[in-house]
């Protein structure tokens, strides 16, 4: 018995017909593989040099700082959106952003490689994100309670991608299932492919909520006037945008 995600098998027979039959009826030809690397490099880009004023403003020889635990979370991070960019763009020259039937059997199994490899990437890197900032908030609030709150994040965010990761890494069994089953000629289980992006998406949105209003009662209750507590407020929450 064997299950497929994402709706199910399409046999080497259906997609070399297919091909066939769209070509000789002329189907139009629906291409946005160049969208995808038109998007994402340029904020990768954009991502790269953010991260690099940030380190470079942390580096000892010229601010007599010193990199914190939040800034090599972040590098992590940074190096994770660098993979996904990468693999993106491997993506968009191997199938995704093409109609199906124009596609070899060869080129479909390797997106559906290449996909799996960037689920893989996509979960520690948003997550390790979150656990920056929340490093971040543990350097700069010296109030107990507050640090108390952070620490309970930090061990939340931590078990959630744990916990996510290897949900993704063991979503279809054999692994080998989840690029092979789309040819009805293998055999294994998968997970439910929506049910799992749904409760990522919503255990990420959950967390960005938490994780950008956790310090802002704290900013509240600091001895300032209120125009300067709403600009600090303002500041911390911008990425609630």
């Amino acid at each position: 018995m064997s299950s497929a995600p994402l709706g199910g098998f399409r046999t080497n027979l259906q997609t070399v017909t297919e091909n066939v039959t769209a070509t000789t009826c002329a189907w139009p030809v629906r291409d946005e593989s160049a969208s995808l690397r038109n998007i994402s490099i340029p904020l990768a880009v954009i991502a790269s040099i953010f991260v690099a004023a940030r380190l470079v403003a942390r580096i000892p020889v010229l601010t007599g700082s010193s990199f914190k635990a939040d800034d090599w979370m972040i590098l992590a991070s940074w190096a994770l959106a660098m993979a996904f960019t990468i693999l993106l763009a491997m993506l968009s020259y191997s199938g995704l952003g093409r109609n199906v039937w124009t596609l070899t059997p060869h080129d479909i199994t390797k997106t559906l490689q290449l996909f799996t490899a960037l689920e893989k990437v996509y979960i520690p890197c948003i997550w390790f994100t979150k656990i920056s900032i929340l490093l971040l908030y543990l350097r700069l609030f010296p109030d107990p309670k507050l640090r108390r709150n952070i620490k309970i994040g930090l061990g939340l965010c931590s078990i959630t991608v744990f916990a996510l990761f290897w949900a993704c890494v063991f979503k279809c069994w054999p692994i080998s299932f989840a690029w092979n089953y789309w040819d009805g000629e293998h055999k294994g289980k998968c997970t439910s492919e929506a049910a799992q992006g749904w409760a990522n998406s919503f255990l990420n949105m959950f967390a960005d909520i938490v994780v950008l209003l956790l310090p802002l009662p704290t900013i509240w209750k600091l001895n300032l006037s209120t125009e300067k507590r709403m600009a600090i407020m303002a500041m911390f929450s911008v990425g609630l945008l």
